[in-house]
């Protein structure tokens, strides 16, 4: 007979999480469930009057496209019109931009903590930016011991420009990783010097000499764990100067190339620190940074992310928050598959899908 353990609502809401949400076949369940307790069979007959329990209390609600709000439909047909997206999450419009800001930030810390509630080991990466910035705030703080956090680019910069601003992607390691209970060893990352040099070449041999210091080099390494992936998205120029500092990092650039010399190379944007241009692709002209995959030509720059998104078995997730005044960033990575799991709101859904 099997335990009444397995009926009660956490263990429900996991076996339903795995079956509708991730797709996983009945007998990847049981094997699951029978590996994580010796000597107890669970038949597949049992793995059903789970999840109809589930259905029967409220845990799961199962509606269709036709009576989901505006939102969820949009959702559904993005999903649809973008094969590689595995979850869209739409939101209301709102009149300031801070407040979608807000409103994206809440909902992927929604979405963390159900990747955290599977209780599968999360090696999660972060890059800069005030959209991340939004996210890392809204997350609850509560120990998570099963959370490593990295930083996804190490940013080397000394003073900014007067009118350039920008959040470095360890601010907001560092506050995912206080938010998640302080645990030592669980945020990694490397400080690296402002650049010392004013030439692509001089910069694309200092950033080699960097990556082969053993201290520097293991983060490296380490990054290679990331399995979710929270991906600050730019525009190369923003034609709003008065959100500029929340579109572009390029000013972190200045004076070693202007937004217009990037613009005429092709570069629209960039993913985590990664410019790419309207085909999703890169040149190593445009490597600025150490970022994850930089030892491995094969990984290096946006493709580290294109492979996450391609490896199907490690169900790896890869997070954007972006909107209407970043769509000329948005369509080339939906094109190029550089992500997965996408936050966005009504405007936008609707101008991608054609609508507008």
């Amino acid at each position: 007979m099997i335990d009444p353990k397995f009926f009660e609502t956490d263990n429900l809401r996991r076996v339903a999480k795995w079956f509708y949400d991730e797709g996983r076949e009945k007998t990847f369940i049981q094997e699951h469930l029978e590996a994580e307790n010796p000597g107890q069979k669970i038949e597949i007959r049992n793995i059903t009057k789970m999840l109809d329990k589930a259905r029967n209390d409220g845990i799961i609600v199962i509606d269709f496209p036709e009576s989901a709000s505006p939102e969820r439909r949009l959702a559904n047909r993005l999903r649809d019109r973008f094969g590689h997206l595995e979850k869209v999450i739409v939101v209301k419009d709102q009149e300031q931009y801070g407040d979608l800001l807000t409103r994206w930030g809440e909902e992927a810390a929604k979405y963390f903590d159900e990747l955290v509630a599977q209780g599968r080991p999360l090696h999660v990466g972060l890059s800069g930016g005030e959209t991340l910035l939004s996210f890392v705030n809204a997350v609850t703080e509560y120990p998570r011991e099963h959370v490593h956090i990295y930083t996804s680019a190490l940013i080397g910069r000394g003073r900014l420009p007067d009118k350039a601003s920008h959040v470095d992607p360890l601010v907001n390691a560092t506050i995912l990783w206080t938010k998640c209970g302080r645990l030592p060893g669980h945020c990694h990352y490397a400080t690296v010097p402002p650049y010392d040099a004013l030439t692509r070449n001089q910069i694309a041999d200092e950033l080699k000499a960097l990556s082969e210091r053993q201290p520097i080099r293991e983060v490296i390494d380490d990054m290679n764990s990331i399995n979710v992936a929270f991906a600050g998205l730019g525009l190369v120029k923003s034609n709003n100067p008065g959100l500029a500092n929340q579109l572009t990092m390029t000013g972190l650039l200045e004076p070693i190339v202007t937004r217009e010399t990037l613009l005429q190379e092709g570069a629209v944007g960039d993913l985590a620190y990664c410019f790419f241009d309207q085909q999703g692709g890169s040149k190593k002209a445009w490597d600025f940074f150490i970022t994850a995959g930089y030892c491995d030509p094969a990984r290096r720059g946006i493709a580290f992310f294109q492979q996450m998104v391609s490896d199907k078995k490690e169900k790896k997730k890869v997070i954007v928050m972006a909107g209407s005044f970043k769509q000329a960033a948005i369509l080339p990575t939906l094109k190029a598959e550089a992500f997965n799991v996408w936050i966005t709101d009504l405007h936008t859904a609707k101008s991608v899908l054609g609508e507008n």
